[in-house]
């Protein structure tokens, strides 16, 4: 009989842990983004990237950083060729950003 009420108990905690992650609220976290397409992110310690613009659109402004989880966004651009920014990933304390446009080579 023990066995089964400790599965009885376990079961009851997945179901106590599922119904409160199906209940969270989402929140804002865009201050200082000038587009609202956001493709991908990648972090460096505290630091949160991530890439902007829509495909086809030309809306790209680039690659973002905040410093507070995602609270603020700086714009992080010098040296791009384009804004359309589509991918970002960090390697150790690098990133790479994939970007796109009309004649880039």
């Amino acid at each position: 009989m023990k066995n089964k009420t400790k599965s009885t108990i376990w079961i009851l905690a997945l179901v106590a842990l599922t119904s409160n992650i199906a209940n969270a609220q989402w929140v804002a976290a865009n201050t200082g983004l000038t587009v609202n397409d956001v493709n991908s992110f990648a972090v460096i310690g505290t630091n949160v990237f991530a890439t902007t613009g829509y495909p086809g659109l030309n809306n790209g402004q680039g690659v973002f950083k905040s410093t507070d989880n995602g609270n603020n966004w700086t714009a992080v651009n010098t040296g791009f060729i384009s804004l359309d920014a589509r991918q970002i990933i960090a390697v150790a304390d690098t990133l790479y950003v994939a970007i796109a446009g009309v004649n880039i080579t």
